[in-house]
């Protein structure tokens, strides 16, 4: 938590209303002035504020001397207040430096900003302003309007007005003698740091411009985006109406009024006198349509991005252009809609769910070596469960994966009593060991501790409930196993009774739960302990994907899926696909992986998609959205299981290579980043023969896997070839 020493000089403030007896408005505009005397060596503004939990966004952007450093704070997990963190050396000058701060939340409205400052003669200080903060209230220039959120969450259209925008407010000199003294709210009593690297702004030229309507432009930009629009100005009076959408409805116009209940909406009354013009808030974007923009100005149209940093990242190659689709935009998702949390999606709830934690994490994860977004979401998680039975099971298979990638067992011991928590013990039934319910084990939505197995319930592949249900014991298996090595790494005495737990119920669920004859697993026991009457592809693909099936039954796991196509959800897909990959049908999976048609990735390319969707298409989920970052599961099955990347000891220091790249590829390959450095993998060649070379960093090694071998290798370049 922060020192009062760091605050000391910045009260919390908001700007006060226009006139006595006028509510406080929900948009400010903030600004003080800094004189500093001498050269800086190091300079961070810190900027906290509250409320975030409205909009389910950040509440402030902060600029120094003209240049924007960034928004914040993130969502805080309980009664903390956050705050946010940017290098301000490059900005900050001898002499008058100006900070300014525009801020939107319509509670618990406040700001706090701390300027540290270490000089080059080596003294430090917190800097305090030359003159008390000065606000002025931002209802003018931002015009009372609607919302572009849904029933989740509310976070402002934009009515912006020109001639009453503050333009320079964040420059020294500013005239603000028309603006009242700032508002001193009561203090934050306890603040603590974004615990992630600060999200930044990018900017994209479209792609496509196209006439279609008198005077309307449409924008493509190729992708999708979460942020706005940037404009410079146009120097001349203009009324701009802008839409923003994911998709184009029939006619080939901007669906602003998107099936998620967004309405992204907002109106711009220019004068001409405006500078660069940005939105302020977040939009989930693909296409973009102006209404009365000098058609002049139809080149200098950038979309703006928020974008959470990942550092470097994967470089996937192969010569299969259908996989590189498919992988282009999956990492386009991942890069353009991860945010300060790990979100179900930034358009329709802005929630944090742990099934959709668990999958972006681990696309991440293939994609990058970052480690805090995920650490913090899972911290977050860990305070705010969501409704379905399973979902709390997938925290500690994240908690397990994360400390394995990222080897920070400090922070895994920290986590370690709340993950034991949410194991299912309370469910045990002591006769089988299986996991058996009393309530909730009928499919229900949004109800605590009810099943969900797949989501919408069209993608269940006609799945029956029970008192014992295959797939949440499957999850729940995953679980106590990954509870289990937790507690090994740990050196905690609970180790042998979570693996015990696992054991008993991986034994079970075979004894109980497997159909010989049709080889997989049926959906459950009825209340009498009888099998359910059918076998949904999702029975036997967790109990596969989770480990629960002996390689033999995984085998005939996988010979069950292979005819059937791709009968669930986008988020049950990585586990259909990883049984068909231990089950040895490669070729069944990346035929489904770099498949057409409306239930594939490269369908909702066809569809026009920006990002990853949130179900294979609208008929099957009519309020979908495209921008459903856990959808990216191909980035890590092509990682994790094509190429086989796994870490055996914490922080990669011992990892494994196992490929199992089908004979249809002829060439995959990855550079993965990881906290012990750059692993390189490349698999290519023909039927007739293959070949793998790894590379290992200094410091790890490495167990291959290949062509019914294990081989110990130490860093630098390997190469093995097979013959057939």
């Amino acid at each position: 938590m922060s020192t009062p020493a760091l605050w000391r000089h910045s009260p919390a403030i908001w700007a006060a209303p226009v006139a006595e007896g006028d509510p406080e408005p929900d948009w400010a505009f903030l600004r003080c002035e800094v004189h500093i005397d001498r050269p800086v060596a190091e300079a961070t503004l810190h900027l906290a504020a509250s409320s975030p939990e409205p909009g389910r966004q950040f509440v402030a952007r902060a600029s120094m001397n003209g240049a924007e450093l960034g928004q914040g704070p993130v969502r805080a997990i309980a009664d903390e207040h956050r705050y946010s963190s940017w290098d301000a050396t490059p900005l900050l000058v001898e002499g008058a430096n100006a900070i300014g701060v525009v801020a939107w939340t319509p509670e618990d409205r406040r700001v706090q900003v701390a300027l540290r400052i270490r000089y080059r003669d080596g003294s430090e200080e917190v800097a305090a302003p030359s003159a008390p903060w000065t606000g002025l209230a931002g209802d003018r220039a931002y015009r009372p309007s609607g919302s572009i959120g849904t029933h989740y969450f509310v976070a402002p259209q934009e009515h912006l007005v020109g001639r009453d925008y503050p333009w320079g407010f964040d420059q020294p000199g500013f005239d603000d003698s028309a603006w009242s003294a700032a508002t001193t709210k009561e203090p934050f009593t306890t603040l603590a740091p974004d615990p992630t690297a600060a999200v930044r702004t990018c900017e994209a030229a479209p792609v496509d411009i196209a006439a279609v309507g008198p005077g309307t432009l449409r924008f493509d930009f190729g992708g999708t985006y979460v942020g706005g629009l940037s404009l410079p100005g146009l120097g001349r009076p203009a009324q701009l109406t802008l839409r923003f959408g994911e998709l184009l409805d029939e006619h080939g116009r901007v669906r602003a009024h998107m099936a998620t209940g967004n309405h992204y909406e907002d109106r711009w009354d220019l004068d001409g006198h405006e500078p660069q013009i940005r939105t302020w808030g977040l939009r989930v974007f693909r296409y973009l349509e102006i209404d009365g923009l000098p058609p002049e100005a139809a080149e200098s149209v950038r979309a703006l991005g928020h974008v959470h940093p990942l550092g470097e990242r994967t470089r996937f190659r192969t010569n299969d252009a259908r996989l590189r689709k498919v992988l282009d935009l999956c990492e386009h998702t991942m890069v353009q809609t991860n945010g300060p949390l790990l979100v179900d999606s930034w358009s329709r709830e802005r929630e944090p769910y742990e099934a959709d934690a668990y999958l972006q994490a681990k696309a991440n994860a293939a994609l990058s070596a970052e480690q805090e977004l995920a650490g913090y979401s899972l911290d977050y998680l860990l305070q705010r469960r969501t409704w379905p039975t399973e979902w709390p099971f997938y925290l500690v298979l994240l908690a397990a994966e994360h400390a394995e990638r990222g080897g920070d067992l400090g922070a895994l011991a920290a986590r370690r009593d709340q993950l034991a928590a949410l194991l299912p013990t309370d469910w045990i039934d002591p006769a089988t060991g299986l996991i058996r319910k009393l309530h909730g084990s009928d499919g229900s939505a949004s109800v605590a501790d009810h099943d969900i197995v797949d989501w919408p319930p069209s993608e269940r592949d006609g799945y029956l409930f029970g008192p014992v249900n295959t797939a949440v014991n499957a999850v729940a298996h995953g679980a106590f196993s990954a509870m289990a090595r937790i507690d090994e790494q740990l050196g905690h005495p609970d180790a042998p009774v979570h693996a015990e737990h696992a054991r008993r119920l991986r034994e079970t669920m075979n004894a109980l739960l497997w159909d010989e004859e049709a080889g997989t697993f049926i959906d459950g026991l009825d209340a009498d302990g009888a099998p359910l009457p059918h076998a949904a592809a999702h029975a036997g693909a967790f109990a596969s994907a989770l480990g629960v099936a002996d390689a033999a039954r995984t085998a005939r796991i996988a010979e069950h899926l292979a005819p059937l196509g791709m009968p669930v959800s986008v988020y049950a897909a990585p586990f259909l696909l990883r049984a068909l990959l231990l089950g040895g049908r490669a070729d069944v999976a990346f035929d489904l992986l770099v498949g057409a048609g409306d239930r594939s990735w490269l369908g909702m390319i066809e569809a026009g998609a920006g990002a990853t969707m949130e179900a294979w298409n609208e008929q099957v989920k009519p309020n979908v959205s495209c921008a459903h970052p856990w959808g990216a599961s191909p980035l890590f099955l092509v990682v994790e299981d094509l190429l086989g990347l796994r870490p055996l000891a914490p922080g990669y220091t011992e990892f494994a290579v196992a490929p199992q790249v089908p004979e249809q590829i002829g060439h995959l390959g990855a550079s993965v980043p990881t906290i012990a450095g750059l692993i390189e993998i490349d698999v290519s060649g023909e039927a007739a023969g293959r070949a793998v070379r790894v590379s290992v960093p200094e410091g790890t090694r490495c167990r291959l896997r290949w062509d019914g071998e294990e081989h110990l290798l130490g860093p630098g370049p390997h190469a093995f070839d097979r013959n057939r």
